[in-house]
């Protein structure tokens, strides 16, 4: 039991459309180029059988590139896998620290794969490898980009009518916006009534006074969470919000390695720890930032995956049906609702869920044709 080959395959594929956050429009990249595309992995082991794993980098979250992700997996992460029992998780993390330090978005996709090859030749879904089926049913969050009071009201309540989701992240930010967002919540709030879970995310768009007098008007309206108020890296100004206000605190920007979530929890600022699996660079980390949370009764929450990379979407959903201290609902759902022209749909939504994929691995099938069509180029090591 060994891998044989790895295949570094960049995807010219685009999301339908645009988002606008706090610090700009997380745009998608123009035909024919790199930027902002998926990054495939394929770990094929010397039994014939094949796991994959999918990443796609959005400029300017992540701090890496396409070209960076490939360059990354090709040239440093992927050689050392060769002749590799592929169950060695720890192991590679090891090395991979030792010969590429960070680069989390590029160490992910060699996750997912990981993970997806050693379900499938175990018969297995991944959740099983993750500490087994929590939970089967898996609420959904539709997070709702920038845009004016009517716009936004109107996509919420879309989302209702389409797929009967009833948790809501919504953008906010700059400060200078604030009284802003404080009206589009009320009127969000009073349109989709009192069932609806409504957060926000500032994406670091507010400084610390502005975020508490924003929140603290917000609450009145039933605020039931607010994500990176300040900027990432101003932890005293996060537990400055967190003293003032009565709505849990969630960390995303400020807690990406578990570094990072050791030193967020230790300093108090903040209540839940935002986990997007690319982050600290797949499902091996994010599981122990979940354990490490749980030691300090702190919750999780699965962040959102890129729209239609549905590969992401299904390691969302392993993860968020293996983990016990989750909080409120996972927002991968444009994960699944873009067009994903290369792989199957395991996902029917219902009532504002899904269920898990049980099939072995991750549960999500490549069509080959497909594959073929959008792959920009091809990159073998072996």
């Amino acid at each position: 039991m060994a891998i044989r080959r790895i295949e570094v395959i960049p995807l010219g594929i685009s999301p339908s459309f645009s988002r606008r956050i706090s610090r700009g429009v997380l745009e998608p990249g123009k035909p024919g180029e790199l930027k902002g595309k998926p990054v495939l992995v394929r770990i094929y082991s010397d039994e014939g059988v094949v796991g994959t794993g999918e990443v796609r980098v959005i400029q300017p979250f992540h701090g890496e590139t396409t070209q960076s992700v490939v360059s990354a997996i090709r040239d440093f992460y992927a050689p050392h896998l060769i002749g590799e029992d592929p169950f060695n998780l720890e192991k590679f993390w090891s090395k991979f620290d030792e010969v590429l330090p960070g680069n989390t978005n590029a160490r992910a996709p060699i996750d997912y794969a990981l993970y997806d090859l050693m379900g499938k030749m175990l018969q297995v879904p991944v959740y099983k490898l993750l500490g087994g089926l929590y939970r089967e049913k898996i609420p959904l969050e539709w997070s709702i980009g920038l845009n004016s009071t009517e716009k936004m009201v109107e996509e919420a309540t879309r989302c209702i009518e389409k797929y009967g989701v009833k948790v809501f992240c919504l953008k906010v930010g700059p400060s200078e916006r604030w009284k802003h967002d404080v009206n589009t919540f009320e009127a969000i709030r009073k349109t989709l009534g009192d069932d609806v879970t409504l957060g926000i995310d500032a994406n670091e768009g507010y400084s610390s006074p502005i975020a508490i007098r924003a929140i603290q008007r917000m609450e009145e309206y039933d605020l039931s969470y607010a994500e990176q108020p300040v900027p990432g890296w101003d932890l005293e100004g996060m537990v400055r919000v967190r003293m003032a206000v009565n709505t849990p605190i969630v960390a995303d920007e400020s807690a990406f390695t578990i570094q990072d979530v050791f030193r967020v929890l230790k300093m108090g600022a903040a209540d839940v720890i935002c986990v997007k699996t690319f982050k600290p660079g797949g499902l091996c980390n994010s599981k122990k930032i979940a354990a490490l949370a749980e030691s300090c009764s702190c919750s999780v929450n699965i962040g959102g995956t890129a729209h239609g990379v549905r590969i992401e979407a299904a390691v969302g959903a392993h993860f968020y049906a293996s983990t016990r201290n989750i909080f409120p609902a996972g927002e991968f759902v444009m994960g699944i609702t873009e067009e994903d022209p290369i792989t199957d749909n395991p996902f029917v939504i219902k009532d504002g869920h899904i269920t898990v994929p049980k099939g072995p691995g991750l549960g999500v099938e490549i069509d080959e044709k497909a594959l073929e069509k959008h792959a920009l180029a091809k990159y073998l090591v072996e």
